[in-house]
């Protein structure tokens, strides 16, 4: 296999389950660029997150699987995300595995929030501004793909909607998980601020640079700690790193003005209404600038996946399926997986996909397990989800 790349920042985040500690990355693409007005590739923004195989049985975001995945889909300059779910077998998230996947689900979601509005930052800071002459512009939404390997994909599956995705992290109350993940989201945008405000000087000082286009590929960066001023501490008790940068720090209060965070103190109902107002104003920007997809490998298919669904209150087991449906979605499986016969997970693919107006799309590969040990089946795999990948890179510059 090949060597990864580094990540670009490496991180925790709170949990909105209960506060306890995830380990996250953030993978940015070597070569993504935005490009001058004569060009005709401008970069779309894109993003991923693929989540890992069941921690109790070793699962973490540094999985073999995991890694091709990643590696595969930043070959086309998508930022992807993984993420630790607690306890993972191997990294620094806290807690413990919960028999009934709720708390995993939430964590997923934690993650998912902390991207999607890290997206939505770096499209605020590639968007032009009134008054300025940016030689870029992405008028097509941000395509997001929500993905996991094995157990990773289950929850993938079982995700809610995209607004109730977010419904935690509107209004979040000054240091809570919500407003904490908020605050890092911003922050770790600031590396394409620097890049963009570099590349404007340029342009202005020099015209154009030569060539014509400008390489975002911020340094490594590992960050730690709480966003927020320790007078208000989240409901956990796990030891947190402290290494967050005194420049961070001293934004702060920049940023929550920014975001429009609510402090823990009275206001008055003028100035809460107008909060209120900014608030869904900005979710229905972040809402409406999404394009979701759905990628799933080695999904797992009844009894386990109707286990799962019972436990977090679910009476379906395939309540996720309509979704795969109307969403462009790439289900890549084995025909010798040792937890879902070929026949059931041909049949249930087949099926979603002749479905009315289906967007699902489904790739067997001959040979392979479960863990995708086989002789050249990985290479098979990494094929399916390149090609499916690019379309959708394709398909967004089409819309």
């Amino acid at each position: 296999m090949t060597d990864i790349h580094q990540p670009s920042f490496t991180f925790t985040i709170p949990s909105i389950h209960d506060g306890t500690d995830l380990e996250c990355r953030i993978y940015n693409p070597p070569n993504s660029t935005f490009c001058t007005e004569d060009s005709h590739a401008a970069w779309r923004l894109r993003g991923a997150i693929i989540a890992h195989p069941y921690a109790p049985l070793g699962g973490c975001h540094d999985d073999p699987i995991v890694s091709c995945l990643v590696e595969e889909i930043l070959k086309q300059e998508y930022i992807v995300g993984t993420f630790n779910f607690r306890l993972s077998g191997a990294g620094n998230s806290k807690g413990s595995t919960s028999w009934t996947a709720k708390a995993e689900l939430n964590d997923y979601i934690s993650f998912a929030g902390l991207f999607i509005h890290y997206l939505h930052s770096i499209r605020a800071h590639l968007d032009p501004k009134p008054g300025q002459t940016f030689p870029y512009h992405i008028p097509q939404p941000i395509t997001l793909i929500l993905g996991g390997y094995s157990y990773g994909s289950l929850l993938a599956i079982h995700l809610p909607p995209l607004p109730q995705i977010l419904a935690p992290f509107s209004h979040p109350a000054s240091g809570t998980a919500a407003a904490e993940i908020r605050l890092r989201a911003h922050h770790l945008s600031s590396p394409w601020r620097k890049e963009l405000q570099a590349y404007q000087d340029t342009t202005t000082i020099r015209g154009r640079p030569s060539p014509s286009s400008y390489n975002l590929s911020p340094a490594t960066i590992a960050i730690g700690g709480e966003e927020s001023a320790p007078r208000s501490p989240r409901p956990s008790h796990e030891s947190r790193r402290r290494s967050i940068d005194a420049t961070i720090k001293r934004s702060v209060e920049k940023s929550r003005r920014r975001l429009g965070l609510r402090r823990q103190s009275n206001n008055s109902a003028e100035t809460g209404s107008r909060d209120e107002v900014q608030e869904e104003a900005l979710q229905a920007v972040v809402i409406s600038e999404l394009r979701t997809a759905y990628l799933l490998v080695s999904p797992l298919l009844p009894p386990l996946s109707s286990f799962l669904a019972l436990s977090m209150g679910q009476r379906n087991g395939r309540v996720g399926e309509e979704k795969l449906v109307q969403a462009h979605t790439l289900v890549v499986y084995g025909n010798r997986d040792i937890f879902t016969s070929q026949r059931k997970l041909r049949r249930w693919a087949e099926g979603l996909k002749e479905r009315v107006g289906s967007r699902f799309r489904f790739s067997e590969v001959q040979g392979a397990g479960h863990f995708w040990k086989e002789e050249g089946v990985e290479e098979e795999m990494k094929r399916a989800v390149g090609q499916w990948t690019r379309d959708l890179v394709f398909d967004s510059e089409r819309c």
